[in-house]
C-alpha cells in the first residue's frame, strides 16, 4: 500500500486500507530523510521536512495504527511492539563530523 510518511493525509489514508479490525503485532518505523546541509544552509524548510519524516511521521503512523496494535495486542498478549529505527548519525553525542543539522 503506498505511504508518504512526510504527509499527514497519506499517514491518515492508512485506514482506508488497513481498517482497524486488521490485528498489527509488529509496527517497524524506520523512514528517515537526510539532507547534508551545513549551518550557513540550514533553512526552515529542510529542517521542518526532516523532522517531519523523521519525528513526527513515527508518532502519527503509530497512532494511526493504534486501533490495529490493540486488535494484534488481543489476539498476542505480550507480543505486539513498536519498533522506531534511528542510526548511529542521529546521535547528538557523536557528533564529530558536523553538518547535517536538521538530521541531528
Amino acid at each position: 500500500m503506498p505511504l508518504d510518511v512526510s504527509s499527514e493525509d497519506s499517514i491518515k489514508a492508512l485506514t482506508s486500507h488497513l481498517p482497524p479490525s486488521i490485528p498489527i503485532d509488529i509496527l517497524v518505523n524506520n523512514a528517515g530523510a537526510l539532507v547534508n546541509v551545513d549551518l550557513n544552509s540550514a533553512t526552515s524548510k529542510v529542517m521542518l521536512d526532516t523532522y517531519m519524516v523523521n519525528a513526527v511521521a513515527p508518532l502519527l503512523v503509530t497512532q494511526t495504527l493504534l486501533g490495529n496494535l490493540k486488535e494484534g495486542a488481543k489476539k498476542n498478549p505480550g507480543k505486539t511492539m513498536i519498533i522506531n529505527v534511528t542510526s548511529r548519525m542521529g546521535s547528538i553525542a557523536d557528533n564529530t563530523s558536523g553538518k547535517s543539522y536538521a538530521y541531528r
